[in-house]
């Protein structure tokens, strides 16, 4: 993997429709950087943020202050840490299992410092779009435990491309989302009671449909296919050179 740098950007869309009712929002836009060669890169993010969202995180979350009390807004952004890594794991969570169509049923739980941010995948786009956010004391037990799970789980991936897609794939052709998804899923699978039951809402139209079900059974085959002993002996950047080259030869 060539070195690149990778910054998320977000960017204010007036209005858009946002199911049943109109919201101003922030879309997301990917920079990239790679310095051999030499190549500047901008492409959309895999996330947007509601205005409602902007608002509850400002009212939720702490916001620190300068030497004069001031408050200072941008100390908020530090609690987007996790939000391109799990916005891209859900799309691509969402392109693996295409046969079933999880749109409708999932609320996703994307984690954040001091507390997580509720979103669902979009119809019109290749986006996560991010409702509200709660803090940890409003959140309930299987949320918190979630939310801590996936921190841990993504807090050594934050500088994979699962940061920066859709950026590096293409800029570089990179791959590795193809392989990380899976990893991740296996890191996931043994906790997928709780995370079905977080994640899934209620079906109050169709309670024969089991999603939590089938909800489990997805993770449980992508995890199936992650190359776990190779992620498990070899640095990130290994792995990663490694899975592209078995894209690339099975592709010839």
């Amino acid at each position: 993997m060539k070195p690149y740098f990778v910054t998320n950007v977000l960017e204010i869309l007036d209005s858009r429709e946002y199911n049943t009712w109109n919201e101003k929002c922030l879309y997301s836009m990917q920079l990239l950087l790679a310095f051999d060669p030499a190549f500047v890169g901008c492409e959309f993010g895999h996330f947007n943020i509601g205005e409602h969202a902007i608002v509850r995180l400002f009212m939720r979350a702490p916001v620190a202050e300068d030497a004069h009390g001031n408050l200072r807004p941008y100390s908020i952004i530090k609690q987007l840490a996790y939000v391109p890594f799990w916005s891209t794991f859900w799309i691509w969570f969402r392109v693996m299992t295409s046969e079933i169509d999880f749109r409708d049923a999932l609320s996703i739980v994307i984690p954040a410092p001091n507390g997580l941010f509720l979103a669902h995948l979009s119809k019109e786009e290749k986006a996560v779009e991010i409702r509200t956010f709660i803090d940890d004391k409003s959140a309930t037990d299987d949320r918190k435990i979630v939310r801590d799970l996936m921190m841990r789980v993504s807090e050594p991936l934050l500088a994979s491309p699962l940061s920066a897609s859709p950026a590096v794939e293409a800029a570089h052709l990179d791959y590795g989302n193809a392989f990380l998804t899976p990893v991740v899923c296996k890191k996931l699978a043994p906790h997928s009671d709780v995370f079905s039951r977080c994640l899934v809402r209620k079906e109050e139209h169709d309670p024969h449909r089991n999603t939590e079900k089938l909800f489990r059974e997805q993770l449980a085959v992508l995890a199936a296919t992650a190359l776990w002993d190779t992620f498990q002996s070899a640095p990130l950047r290994e792995f990663l050179a490694q899975a592209n080259h078995l894209v690339r030869q099975s592709t010839r």
